[in-house]
């Protein structure tokens, strides 16, 4: 099963759980969905960041990396910081937190 035939079947779910108010498990679903779309790879055809800052890329020739996306200042253009071409890119996961209960 793909990437989108899951959130397909989520998002039917979801609206199911919302038409019979199931409000918190309409959160879940919806929290799930999200994370989905957020940890996939994005193609650079597809769109770039729309802010600028970290994130990890795929660069084929040179493999995956952590480069800072920009837009100069003097053309506006969008740049990567590295010198192999980037392909794909994803936002950088969320830093590691430790649990209440192993506090």
């Amino acid at each position: 099963m793909s990437e989108e035939e899951v959130i397909i079947q989520l998002t039917g779910m979801k609206d199911e759980a919302e038409c019979y108010g199931y409000k918190s498990d309409s959160e879940v679903l919806d929290y799930a969905i999200n994370r989905i779309k957020a940890d996939r790879w994005i193609p650079v055809s597809e769109r770039l960041p729309k802010k600028e800052g970290w994130y990890l890329v795929d660069r084929k020739e040179c493999r995956f990396s952590i480069q800072y996306f920009f837009f100069d200042t003097t053309d506006h253009k969008p740049y990567w910081s590295g010198e192999c071409k980037v392909y794909a890119w994803r936002p950088l996961p969320e830093p590691y937190k430790e649990s209440e209960a192993n506090t």
